[in-house]
């Protein structure tokens, strides 16, 4: 299964793009928090969606796991 990806470029605060930190993604219709799973020398991002809702992994925001 391919895993989702987004560009780095399109990112508000490119420091926090490292393997292992908690993001908040999405847009203004639909959000979700996500793990960086992977970051390709050429500007993809990888990821994989938390389950559940923003507001019950809203306490990962900002933290980083191995």
């Amino acid at each position: 299964m391919e895993r989702p990806t987004f560009a780095v470029d399109r990112v508000l605060f490119l420091q926090e793009i490292v393997l292992g930190a908690m993001l908040l993604a999405g847009n203004s219709q639909a959000q979700a928090v996500v793990r960086v799973v992977a970051v390709d020398d050429d500007g993809q991002a990888h990821f994989s969606i938390l389950p559940g809702s923003v507001a019950k992994n809203r306490h990962l925001l900002g933290r980083t796991v191995a």
